[in-house]
C-alpha cells in the first residue's frame, strides 16, 4: 500500500471513529469509565469554569513515562493557547510531585478534594493515537472543550500534537525534586561530563523486566543478544567515541551488570526500571529512576537507540534528547 492510499484509509478511520463511535473505539473506554468511577450522586464541587484535568490515576492505560510527558506537556500548551484552566492528576503509580515539582508559574496541581466524579459537573475524554489518528486529536479536544463548557474536562491521553513544544513545555512546567536534583548531580560527578549516551530496551527479552505480553528468550538466546549488543556498544566507543565515556541506560539490569562489568568505559545508573502502568506499589526511588535516566540523557553530548528486530523501538531516548537539544540517533542492526 502506498502512502496516499495508507493515508486516505488513516482519515476515513479516524472520521468513522468520531462520528459513529463504535464499540471497540475511544468512546467505549469513556464509557467504561465513567460508568465505574462517576456518578449522579458523587458529592458536587461547585464548578463553574471550564478545567482540562490530565488523568493519570490507573483507571485507564497511560503507559510508560514517554507516552505520559508528552501528553502533560502538549495539553498544557493547549490550555495555555487557548486560555483554559489546567491541572494534572498523576497519582498513579505515585504521586508526581514527589519527583517533578511545579514550578511558580505552572499552577498545574490539584488536590483530589478539588476533583469533580459528579457526571453533572465532569465529562470524559479518551484520546490515544492506537485508537484515533494523531490528527483528529485536537479537533475532538476542541469539540468536548466546547460541548462541555463550564464543567472539568477528566482527559485520559498520550497524545502528542504540540510535540515541537515539548522541551520548552517541560522546562516551564517542571523543576527536580531536592531528591531527584540530587541522584542527578552525583551521577554527574561519577560520569562526568564528557559523555555520550546509548540506550537499549529490551522489554522482557531478558527475563528481569514485566511487561505484560511479550516474550522471554531462552538462557542461549539471551547470552547471544547480550554479546551482541555489547559487541555493538564497543564499535562504537572505539570507532566513533573513543575519547568519550559512554552513558548506558536500559530496562534490563541484567544486561547494565554486563556491560558495566565488561567495559571500562562505559557508566551505569544504579536501580531499577519498571513499566509504571504494570507496577503500581514499588518503592517512589524505583520510579524516580526513570526520571534519572530521562536527565542524564539530555545532558549528554549525543544519544543513540540501539535496536534488533527482537528489541523495542524506544521512544524515551529521543524524548531525552529533544529535553536537551541534542544529536539522536538510531542504530538497527
Amino acid at each position: 500500500m502506498d502512502f496516499k492510499s495508507l493515508s486516505l484509509r488513516t482519515y476515513v478511520r479516524g472520521i468513522y471513529h468520531l462520528l459513529f463511535r463504535p464499540s471497540n473505539s475511544f468512546a467505549q473506554e469513556e464509557r467504561k469509565i465513567k460508568r465505574l468511577y462517576y456518578s449522579p450522586q458523587s458529592p458536587l464541587k461547585g464548578i463553574s469554569n471550564t478545567t482540562i484535568i490530565l488523568m493519570i490515576d490507573g483507571r485507564s492505560v497511560h503507559g510508560g513515562l514517554t507516552d505520559r510527558i508528552r501528553a502533560i506537556t502538549t495539553i498544557y500548551q493547549y490550555c495555555k493557547s487557548r486560555e483554559i484552566t489546567y491541572k494534572l492528576n498523576h497519582s498513579y503509580p505515585f504521586n508526581l510531585t514527589k519527583i517533578l515539582e511545579p514550578t511558580i508559574d505552572s499552577n498545574w496541581e490539584i488536590t483530589p478534594d478539588k476533583i469533580s466524579y459528579n457526571t453533572e459537573e465532569v465529562a470524559i475524554g479518551v484520546i490515544n493515537d492506537y485508537q484515533l489518528p494523531l490528527r483528529f486529536h485536537k479537533p475532538y479536544l476542541d469539540f468536548l472543550t466546547r460541548k462541555h463548557r463550564g464543567k472539568q474536562i477528566h482527559l485520559y491521553t498520550n497524545t502528542y500534537f504540540n510535540d515541537h513544544l515539548f522541551s520548552v513545555t517541560f522546562k516551564e512546567m517542571f523543576t527536580p525534586s531536592s531528591k531527584l536534583q540530587n541522584a542527578i548531580e552525583n551521577n554527574i560527578q561519577d560520569i562526568g561530563h564528557n559523555y555520550i549516551a546509548i540506550t537499549l530496551r529490551f522489554q522482557q527479552l531478558l527475563g528481569d523486566f514485566y511487561e505484560k505480553g511479550y516474550k522471554i528468550l531462552s538462557p542461549n538466546e539471551q547470552a547471544k543478544l547480550i554479546d551482541k549488543c555489547t559487541d555493538k556498544i564497543k564499535s562504537i566507543h572505539n570507532e566513533i567515541h573513543p575519547d568519550y565515556t559512554i552513558l548506558v541506560t536500559s530496562d534490563s539490569v541484567k544486561f547494565l551488570n554486563h556491560i558495566s562489568s565488561h567495559c571500562s568505559f562505559v557508566r551505569i545508573i544504579k536501580g531499577t526500571v519498571v513499566h509504571m502502568d504494570h507496577t503500581p506499589n514499588a518503592p517512589i526511588d524505583v520510579y524516580m529512576k526513570s526520571y534519572i535516566d530521562l536527565y542524564l540523557l539530555s545532558k549528554a553530548k549525543q544519544v543513540y537507540l540501539l535496536q534488533t528486530d527482537d528489541m523495542y523501538k524506544s521512544g524515551f531516548p529521543k524524548r531525552a534528547s529533544m529535553l536537551g537539544n541534542i544529536p539522536f540517533n538510531e542504530i538497527k542492526f
